[in-house]
């Protein structure tokens, strides 16, 4: 991307999610189950965090890093708890067995429901102007 970008332009990365930062209570394994979906699939779950050291290595005149914390809302939790579930239940099936599926969705809408649920994952994002 720096590459081709013109002269005076910059390239932003935005909303890259550091899996491996997420916090989860109750303590319920969908981050370490999507880690792992993810590498399955070829991809670094852990991308936000290395996006300084790519940029250090990269031909940029300047780059800004930052992180914006990502803590979802009791509210929106529960307004999407059918949706995430669904992705959930498509990305995992060939990684967990479906009874243990089952019993980590019943923990996870019970704890949305009683308002007790909390999910955190810091989500990156980095401007790079090239030299």
């Amino acid at each position: 991307m720096l590459r081709v970008t013109r002269s005076g332009g910059a390239v932003l990365i935005c909303a890259e999610p550091d899996y491996g930062g997420r916090i989860d209570y109750p303590d319920l394994p969908l981050g370490r189950w999507q880690a792992e979906a993810l590498r399955r699939e070829g991809a670094d779950p852990w991308m936000g965090r290395k996006l300084r050291s790519l940029l250090s290595a990269a031909p940029v005149r300047h780059a800004e890093v930052g992180v914006i914390p990502g803590l979802w809302d009791p509210a929106t939790l529960l307004g999407e708890l059918d949706a995430e579930w669904s992705l959930w239940e498509r990305t995992l099936a060939d990684l967990v067995p479906s009874e243990e599926l089952a019993q980590v969705k019943a923990a996870d809408r019970e704890a949305v429901t009683a308002g007790e649920r909390l999910v955190f994952m810091p989500v990156f994002y980095a401007l790079a102007q090239p030299r």
